[in-house]
């Protein structure tokens, strides 16, 4: 009996050590603009595109929040490429979904987020 129960304690510290390995899901969510420079009155359009290739099961919804000048930008849509893409101004956030099966890939494009540059008035000390 004695013996059993030293093979059994003796079992369970192997087993306490053993590494146990856990896969995690990786994703990121990428925003690129067509242009570095804009002109007062001139648009500048940013997509936002995702990285699943990673997660498994695909995604059906991307979420964030929205932060920018307001003293020089205006009219700020939000454009799906496939999904249903809002922005509220009031809060900033940003709501995506995809109503198809979840997507996977390493470029999903989700749509496009647009934004005017205002006429900007520089006051001239003399």
């Amino acid at each position: 009996m004695k013996k059993l129960l030293k093979t059994l304690i003796i079992l369970c510290g192997i087993i306490a050590i053993i590494p146990i390995v856990a896969k995690a899901d990786t994703f990121s969510l990428n925003a690129r603009a067509n242009k570095t420079k804009v002109e007062a009155g001139e648009t500048i359009t940013v997509t936002l595109t995702a990285n699943a290739s990673d997660v498994t099961g695909g995604i059906n919804a991307v979420e964030g929040y929205l932060t920018y000048d307001e003293n020089v930008f205006e009219n700020v849509t939000a454009t799906g490429s496939g999904w249903s893409l809002s922005y509220n101004s009031s809060n900033g956030k940003i709501l995506g979904t995809w109503n198809g099966s979840p997507a996977t890939g390493d470029a999903i494009t989700i749509g496009t987020i647009t934004f005017t540059a205002k006429t900007i008035v520089c006051p001239y000390i003399s």
